[in-house]
């Protein structure tokens, strides 16, 4: 432990000595673990979300049930139910990610979550895996 009174010029700053020694970053050629969770969920959760939502609200407008339920509230049903499949996706994505410690761009995290997010919604939904095969 040092106690600096004045503040030293950036020439004249010591240097901390990396494990490797070379002034490389350490870990430089390693694999690094993955970013926190939190890190940059709004472009990996929430933008699919709302981009989800436009196009369910699309999709709702020129579906043959806007007849019967009125444009309104096609596009808002059908908005709904694809931004609560995507946020409940890009979730389970993300958090296969975390508790992998792998990168975004991994195709496993993908499998995984469209596994988990599969689940739970068919869960919720109540359908039986016999209702699934037969239909």
């Amino acid at each position: 432990l040092c106690s600096v009174t004045s503040t030293p010029s950036p020439t004249t700053a010591p240097r901390m000595s990396t494990p490797a020694g070379d002034g490389e970053d350490p870990g430089a050629g390693t694999p690094e673990a993955a970013a926190p969770f939190s890190a940059d969920w709004k472009e990996r959760i929430l933008v699919p979300v709302v981009a989800a939502g436009v196009a369910g609200a699309g999709f709702g407008l020129l579906s043959r049930h806007r007849a019967r339920l009125g444009p309104i509230r096609a596009a808002a049903t059908y908005a709904a139910n694809l931004s609560i499949v995507a946020g409940c996706y890009g979730g389970a994505r993300e958090l296969a990610r975390d508790a992998r410690a792998t990168t975004p761009d991994d195709l496993m995290n993908s499998v995984v979550g469209g596994l988990a997010s599969g689940a739970v919604l068919g869960r919720i939904q109540g359908w039986s895996l016999y209702c699934t095969i037969i239909y």
